[in-house]
Protein backbone atom coordinates (compact mmCIF):
# COMPACT_ATOMS: atom_id res chain seq x y z
CA UNK A 1 0.00 0.00 0.00
CA UNK A 2 1.11 3.53 -0.15
CA UNK A 3 -0.37 4.95 3.06
CA UNK A 4 1.09 4.89 6.51
CA UNK A 5 0.58 1.74 8.66
CA UNK A 6 -1.56 3.13 11.59
CA UNK A 7 -1.34 -0.06 13.60
CA UNK A 8 2.05 0.05 13.87
CA UNK A 9 2.67 1.97 17.26
CA UNK A 10 6.39 3.77 15.94
CA UNK A 11 4.28 4.86 13.06
CA UNK A 12 1.54 6.48 15.37
CA UNK A 13 3.75 7.95 17.53
CA UNK A 14 5.59 9.23 14.47
CA UNK A 15 2.52 10.51 13.16
CA UNK A 16 1.69 12.57 16.19
CA UNK A 17 5.30 13.61 16.88
CA UNK A 18 4.78 15.42 13.11
CA UNK A 19 1.20 16.64 14.08
CA UNK A 20 2.71 18.62 17.04
CA UNK A 21 6.05 19.66 15.55
CA UNK A 22 3.50 21.57 12.88
CA UNK A 23 0.88 22.71 15.12
CA UNK A 24 3.75 24.32 17.00
CA UNK A 25 5.48 25.86 14.56
CA UNK A 26 2.03 27.34 13.60
CA UNK A 27 1.53 28.84 16.82
CA UNK A 28 5.59 30.45 17.16
CA UNK A 29 4.59 32.18 13.60
CA UNK A 30 1.14 33.60 15.07
CA UNK A 31 3.16 34.48 18.16
CA UNK A 32 5.83 36.50 15.40
CA UNK A 33 2.69 38.28 13.45
CA UNK A 34 2.08 40.00 16.70
CA UNK A 35 5.39 40.78 17.53
CA UNK A 36 6.29 44.36 16.30
CA UNK A 37 9.64 44.82 14.56
CA UNK A 38 11.80 47.62 15.87
CA UNK A 39 11.14 50.55 13.68
CA UNK A 40 14.96 52.59 13.71
CA UNK A 41 14.93 56.14 12.13
CA UNK A 42 14.99 56.67 8.49
CA UNK A 43 17.89 58.58 7.40
CA UNK A 44 17.02 61.38 5.22
CA UNK A 45 18.84 60.76 2.06
CA UNK A 46 17.08 57.01 2.67
CA UNK A 47 13.85 58.65 2.11
CA UNK A 48 13.75 58.29 -2.04
CA UNK A 49 13.91 54.15 -1.81
CA UNK A 50 10.61 53.97 0.20
CA UNK A 51 8.39 56.76 -1.25
CA UNK A 52 6.61 54.66 -3.86
CA UNK A 53 2.88 55.09 -3.85
CA UNK A 54 1.15 52.73 -1.07
CA UNK A 55 -1.22 50.29 -2.98
CA UNK A 56 -1.81 48.17 -0.55
CA UNK A 57 -5.30 46.58 0.48
CA UNK A 58 -5.27 44.02 3.23
CA UNK A 59 -9.15 42.14 2.15
CA UNK A 60 -7.18 41.46 -1.24
CA UNK A 61 -3.98 40.25 0.33
CA UNK A 62 -6.08 37.93 2.85
CA UNK A 63 -8.11 36.90 -0.08
CA UNK A 64 -4.73 35.93 -1.96
CA UNK A 65 -3.85 33.20 0.84
CA UNK A 66 -6.98 31.97 1.03
CA UNK A 67 -6.69 31.00 -2.44
CA UNK A 68 -3.05 29.90 -2.71
CA UNK A 69 -4.31 27.53 0.75
CA UNK A 70 -7.23 26.45 -1.22
CA UNK A 71 -5.37 25.19 -4.58
CA UNK A 72 -3.38 22.75 -2.98
CA UNK A 73 -6.32 21.06 -1.11
CA UNK A 74 -8.97 21.21 -4.03
CA UNK A 75 -6.60 19.28 -6.02
CA UNK A 76 -5.59 16.79 -3.08
CA UNK A 77 -8.98 15.72 -2.75
CA UNK A 78 -9.82 15.79 -6.54
CA UNK A 79 -7.36 13.73 -7.37
CA UNK A 80 -8.12 11.34 -4.72
CA UNK A 81 -11.65 10.74 -5.52
CA UNK A 82 -10.81 10.66 -9.39
CA UNK A 83 -7.86 7.56 -8.49
CA UNK A 84 -10.43 6.25 -5.92
CA UNK A 85 -7.89 6.10 -3.05
CA UNK A 86 -8.47 5.59 0.52
CA UNK A 87 -8.79 8.34 2.94
CA UNK A 88 -5.60 7.83 4.46
CA UNK A 89 -3.81 9.20 0.44
CA UNK A 90 -5.25 12.56 1.46
CA UNK A 91 -4.14 12.35 4.64
CA UNK A 92 -0.67 11.51 3.96
CA UNK A 93 -0.29 14.28 1.21
CA UNK A 94 -2.13 16.73 3.65
CA UNK A 95 0.45 15.67 6.29
CA UNK A 96 3.05 16.45 3.84
CA UNK A 97 1.74 20.04 2.46
CA UNK A 98 1.50 21.05 6.24
CA UNK A 99 5.10 20.17 7.23
CA UNK A 100 6.16 22.88 4.41
CA UNK A 101 3.57 25.06 5.01
CA UNK A 102 4.52 25.66 8.97
CA UNK A 103 8.81 25.59 8.69
CA UNK A 104 7.56 27.95 5.76
CA UNK A 105 5.78 30.21 8.31
CA UNK A 106 7.61 30.24 10.75
CA UNK A 107 11.00 31.27 8.45
CA UNK A 108 8.65 34.14 7.11
CA UNK A 109 7.53 35.54 10.07
CA UNK A 110 11.00 35.02 12.36
CA UNK A 111 12.94 36.60 9.44
CA UNK A 112 10.58 39.42 9.44
CA UNK A 113 10.76 40.31 12.76
CA UNK A 114 14.57 40.03 13.02
CA UNK A 115 15.15 42.09 9.85
CA UNK A 116 12.38 44.61 9.92
CA UNK A 117 13.01 45.93 6.58
CA UNK A 118 11.00 48.73 5.33
CA UNK A 119 8.39 47.81 2.09
CA UNK A 120 8.85 50.01 -0.68
CA UNK A 121 5.79 52.10 0.31
CA UNK A 122 6.80 52.86 3.84
CA UNK A 123 6.62 56.59 3.46
CA UNK A 124 3.14 56.69 2.48
CA UNK A 125 2.52 54.16 5.19
CA UNK A 126 3.92 56.42 8.05
CA UNK A 127 3.16 59.61 7.29
CA UNK A 128 -0.05 59.94 4.55
CA UNK A 129 0.30 63.26 4.69
CA UNK A 130 3.64 64.04 3.87
CA UNK A 131 7.20 62.53 4.39
CA UNK A 132 8.59 63.54 7.67
CA UNK A 133 12.03 62.35 10.17
CA UNK A 134 10.26 62.32 13.31
CA UNK A 135 7.41 60.02 14.60
CA UNK A 136 5.12 58.42 12.62
CA UNK A 137 1.47 59.21 12.01
CA UNK A 138 -0.03 56.52 10.17
CA UNK A 139 -2.30 53.78 10.71
CA UNK A 140 -0.12 51.81 13.59
CA UNK A 141 -0.93 48.24 11.50
CA UNK A 142 -0.05 50.02 8.20
CA UNK A 143 3.31 50.96 9.66
CA UNK A 144 4.28 47.60 11.68
CA UNK A 145 3.10 45.88 8.47
CA UNK A 146 5.61 48.30 6.53
CA UNK A 147 8.55 46.88 8.43
CA UNK A 148 7.82 43.05 7.23
CA UNK A 149 8.92 43.42 3.84
CA UNK A 150 12.01 40.78 4.05
CA UNK A 151 11.24 38.02 2.99
CA UNK A 152 7.98 38.04 1.07
CA UNK A 153 5.27 36.07 2.78
CA UNK A 154 2.73 35.89 0.08
CA UNK A 155 6.15 34.95 -2.48
CA UNK A 156 6.79 31.85 0.03
CA UNK A 157 3.54 30.79 0.08
CA UNK A 158 2.71 30.62 -3.00
CA UNK A 159 5.58 29.26 -4.02
CA UNK A 160 5.86 26.38 -1.47
CA UNK A 161 2.13 25.69 -2.02
CA UNK A 162 2.03 25.72 -5.86
CA UNK A 163 5.56 24.24 -6.15
CA UNK A 164 4.19 21.10 -4.02
CA UNK A 165 0.91 20.94 -5.71
CA UNK A 166 2.83 20.77 -9.41
CA UNK A 167 5.02 17.65 -7.62
CA UNK A 168 2.25 15.74 -6.31
CA UNK A 169 -0.07 16.38 -9.45
CA UNK A 170 3.43 15.12 -11.42
CA UNK A 171 3.29 12.17 -9.36
CA UNK A 172 -0.58 11.31 -9.65
CA UNK A 173 0.02 12.02 -13.64
CA UNK A 174 3.27 10.31 -13.77
CA UNK A 175 4.87 13.19 -15.66
CA UNK A 176 8.13 12.23 -15.43
CA UNK A 177 7.86 8.93 -15.72
CA UNK A 178 8.66 6.95 -18.62
CA UNK A 179 4.89 6.01 -19.43
CA UNK A 180 4.26 9.80 -19.51
CA UNK A 181 6.97 11.22 -20.86
CA UNK A 182 4.98 10.97 -24.54
CA UNK A 183 1.79 13.37 -23.51
CA UNK A 184 2.74 16.53 -23.80
CA UNK A 185 -0.45 17.57 -21.77
CA UNK A 186 0.83 16.73 -18.93
CA UNK A 187 4.19 18.44 -18.70
CA UNK A 188 1.95 21.40 -20.17
CA UNK A 189 -0.37 21.14 -16.24
CA UNK A 190 3.02 20.89 -14.66
CA UNK A 191 4.40 24.00 -15.98
CA UNK A 192 1.10 25.90 -15.48
CA UNK A 193 1.08 25.41 -12.12
CA UNK A 194 4.82 26.82 -11.59
CA UNK A 195 4.27 30.12 -13.82
CA UNK A 196 0.66 30.58 -12.10
CA UNK A 197 3.35 30.43 -8.60
CA UNK A 198 5.64 32.84 -9.90
CA UNK A 199 2.87 35.41 -11.37
CA UNK A 200 1.48 35.08 -7.78
CA UNK A 201 4.60 35.98 -5.99
CA UNK A 202 5.29 39.20 -8.00
CA UNK A 203 1.77 40.73 -6.94
CA UNK A 204 3.43 42.36 -3.91
CA UNK A 205 6.14 43.77 -6.47
CA UNK A 206 3.56 45.32 -8.19
CA UNK A 207 1.51 46.50 -5.13
CA UNK A 208 4.52 48.47 -4.14
CA UNK A 209 4.70 46.01 -0.92
CA UNK A 210 7.57 44.14 -1.95
CA UNK A 211 11.13 44.88 -3.06
CA UNK A 212 12.33 42.41 -5.53
CA UNK A 213 15.37 40.79 -3.33
CA UNK A 214 12.60 39.88 -0.85
CA UNK A 215 10.37 38.22 -3.58
CA UNK A 216 13.08 36.31 -4.22
CA UNK A 217 14.07 35.52 -1.06
CA UNK A 218 10.95 34.57 0.11
CA UNK A 219 10.24 32.28 -3.22
CA UNK A 220 13.78 30.43 -2.66
CA UNK A 221 12.51 29.49 1.48
CA UNK A 222 8.59 28.20 -0.17
CA UNK A 223 10.89 26.57 -2.95
CA UNK A 224 13.21 24.84 -0.73
CA UNK A 225 10.38 23.74 2.10
CA UNK A 226 7.86 22.49 -0.12
CA UNK A 227 10.69 20.27 -2.42
CA UNK A 228 12.28 19.07 1.10
CA UNK A 229 9.04 17.91 2.54
CA UNK A 230 8.05 16.56 -0.72
CA UNK A 231 10.42 14.32 -1.38
CA UNK A 232 11.22 13.21 2.35
CA UNK A 233 7.50 11.69 2.28
CA UNK A 234 7.23 10.16 -1.43
CA UNK A 235 9.81 8.54 -3.51
CA UNK A 236 11.27 9.82 -6.95
CA UNK A 237 8.74 11.85 -9.82
CA UNK A 238 10.64 9.08 -12.16
CA UNK A 239 8.68 6.17 -10.92
CA UNK A 240 4.97 5.15 -11.78
CA UNK A 241 2.95 6.06 -8.89
CA UNK A 242 5.13 7.13 -6.33
CA UNK A 243 4.86 5.73 -2.60
CA UNK A 244 4.88 7.55 0.86
CA UNK A 245 8.02 7.02 2.50
CA UNK A 246 7.50 4.62 5.17
CA UNK A 247 7.98 6.26 8.72
CA UNK A 248 10.76 3.47 9.33
CA UNK A 249 12.61 4.79 6.44
CA UNK A 250 12.69 8.67 7.07
CA UNK A 251 15.82 10.34 8.41
CA UNK A 252 13.99 13.03 10.09
CA UNK A 253 10.52 11.17 11.32
CA UNK A 254 9.59 13.54 14.11
CA UNK A 255 9.92 16.23 11.76
CA UNK A 256 8.24 14.76 8.28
Amino acid sequence: TDTFDLNSSFATITVLLGLLFRFTLFCLAIGFIFISPQHTPIKKDEIIFYSYQHKYFLSSFTSLYMLILFVPLTCILITSAWRHDHVSSSFDAIYSLSGALSVTSFLITFLQVVCAKRTPDFVSRCWPEGAGLHECTGDPFKVTEGLRSFPSGIASWSICNLFWTSLFISDKLSVFSPSGRSQFWKLCIFVFINYSAVLTSLIPFNLNSNFGVDILAGGLIGLFTAALFYFLNYSSLLQTNSQITRPQQRILPIIV
